[in-house]
């Protein structure tokens, strides 16, 4: 299954203070492409929109495609944080807000509540912003996710601890599928859970018409996109793949435009030759 290139990773350096962001309207915030820091308000307020579309059965992708070209980068990080933590986020505010506030105010509590699991921001950075964010939007919503996000603060390992038997809120996947794991890969189905919570690399695969992932990882290095001690194969049975230490816009790729590189997981690149060399025979179980 082909992967989004991993997102920029929010900034994590410098914190700024509560104050200073009140200040400044300004925080530790994802970097748009073209170099301008925006204010985590903002990109709290598209990733709600985002996260609203999706609750409402809409795409991601799609969702992310309608924002600004360059908030899109910032709100793509941003969402795709939260739904990794989704569950997690869901059950906190069923338990802090049990009727759930209107669609956007509702997604813009997620986030937060999501994010405010991870360290990518300072606690009470993230509660200021949320609420400028939700001001912004609808004003008269402010007081209420001021006073839930503040009280999630105080009373975070209490409330995840009376969470500790939902399945949902400590795996964040669907309970069916989270059910199917367990039947499956009774020995293996929490660390394959886990393991589906790690961002994946940004794995290209090499156009061999084009020519050969040798050839390429020296234009990426060149590039500054890759360093020189990964200038070799790194792994035999996927000879086109080509791992990058981080994420970056695929305009940024040599020959991306031309088709001289693709976005392909590894574990992807594998299925055809797997096929081949399987010939009429199944594959064994796990392969």
């Amino acid at each position: 299954m082909t992967r989004a290139a991993r997102p920029p990773r929010p900034s994590r350096s410098p914190r700024p203070s509560p104050s200073s962001s009140r200040a400044a309207g300004h925080a530790a915030s994802p970097q748009p492409a073209g170099g301008t820091t925006l204010p985590l308000w903002r990109l709290l307020s598209g990733c709600a929109d985002a996260v609203a579309a999706v609750r409402q059965g809409h795409s991601l992708t799609e969702a992310l495609a309608r924002r600004p070209a360059g908030e899109r980068p910032g709100v793509q990080a941003l969402s795709f944080t939260v739904m990794r933590h989704l569950g997690t986020a869901v059950a906190l505010r069923q338990a802090l807000v049990p009727k759930a506030p209107a669609p956007w105010v509702d997604a813009l509590l997620l986030s937060a509540l999501a994010l405010s699991g991870t360290s990518a921001y300072d606690a009470h950075t993230l509660v200021d912003q949320a609420v400028d964010a939700v001001k912004r939007r609808q004003r008269g919503a402010a007081g209420m996710v001021n006073a839930v996000l503040r009280r999630c603060l105080r009373e975070r390992e209490t409330l995840l601890a009376h969470l500790a038997q939902d399945p949902v809120a400590v795996h964040n996947h669907p309970i069916w599928w989270i059910q199917r794991l367990q039947r499956d890969w009774p020995e293996h189905w929490q660390a394959m859970l886990a393991t589906n919570q790690t961002p994946p690399p940004m794995t290209l695969r090499v156009n061999r018409r084009h020519g050969d992932a040798q050839s390429y990882r020296a234009r990426l290095i060149e590039a500054g996109l890759l360093p020189t001690s990964d200038a070799e194969v790194a792994d035999a049975r996927v000879p086109d793949a080509i791992v990058l230490p981080h994420g970056v816009p695929v305009q940024k790729l040599p020959g991306f435009e031309d088709g001289d590189v693709s976005i392909q997981d590894a574990a992807a690149q594998l299925a055809a030759p797997l096929l081949l060399q399987a010939g009429d025979a199944p594959l064994a179980r796990g392969a």
